[in-house]
């Protein structure tokens, strides 16, 4: 039985979509149908601190493109399997005064990580008596130089109303073959914004660079070793350095790292 709180579950399907699927929102609300609010245009930006332990925080901006008005929430996030991105735990809180929040964050430890831009329509299907409600989403994201530009398109199902896990996760299925049948969509990625657009680590860099080469069964190996203990304690730094000690050993003969992808120097 899947442990089931409906104020914390984010229950979403997230595709990529074309820049031109993007930049024509007609062509998504049509497939939608009567039963959805008109789009709203939304721009903002997302502000991830990241603690000691390897935990982020978000702080969102939105502004309305229509009315002007400014919202701000803070999120934490987290993955309930590494199959899919369908049930994360998700909290929301109606964020301070922005330097409040970020104070707090440093008083715990935290350090800003990185910042991405959104430009958004979003559609809102309403919570009814037997109909559970459905927010669809289009965004172009870019990092905070405006570069690295990607769209995605969201289904979510809301969090309010009386039904059962397994009657919202119904309806975030049916809504994902309605539209990945309509708008010739592929299936949904198995990767969040955060994990998408984080800074890598040295140890992450490394194992790109050696994936490239031939030897990716004994990567797999070697990450599965550390893993665990790399992002579930506080010794994360020394954990890494180990990791990417036991990965240059591993690729010394097999493949040439370069200066641009990794300096050889672990963060410890």
């Amino acid at each position: 039985m899947t442990e089931f709180n409906p104020h914390t579950a984010e229950l979403e399907l997230k595709y990529e979509i074309s820049k031109e699927l993007f930049e024509n929102p007609d062509k998504v609300y049509d497939v939608l149908g009567k039963s959805f609010e008109k789009a709203f245009y939304l721009i903002g930006q997302d502000n991830f601190y990241k603690f000691p332990s390897g935990k982020a925080v978000r702080i969102r901006h939105d502004q309305s493109g229509r009315t002007g008005k400014r919202y701000q929430t803070i999120t934490v996030k987290e993955r309930i399997g590494t199959d899919s991105l369908a049930h994360r735990k998700e909290v929301d809180l109606t964020c301070p005064p922005e330097e409040n929040a970020i104070e707090l964050f440093k008083m715990l430890g935290a350090e800003h990580h990185y910042s991405i831009n959104k430009q958004y329509y979003v559609w809102k299907q309403p919570v009814m008596q037997f109909n559970i409600g459905v927010l669809i989403a289009t965004y172009r994201v870019c990092d905070d130089k405006g570069e690295n530009a990607r769209y995605f398109l969201e289904v979510e199902v809301e969090k309010e109303g009386d039904f059962t896990f397994d009657q919202r996760m119904g309806a975030l299925r049916i809504w994902g073959e309605v539209l990945e049948e309509r708008l010739s969509l592929d299936k949904p990625v198995n990767v969040s914004l955060y994990e998408l657009y984080a800074p890598k680590t040295q140890l992450q860099k490394l194992v790109a660079a050696v994936n490239e080469g031939a030897v990716k069964a004994e990567v797999a190996r070697v990450w599965k070793e550390v893993e665990e203990e790399l992002y579930s304690t506080e010794r994360i730094a020394a954990n890494e350095a180990e990791a990417v000690r036991l990965l240059l050993e591993l690729q010394k003969n097999t493949v040439t790292i370069s200066e641009d992808n990794f300096d050889g120097k672990p963060k410890c």
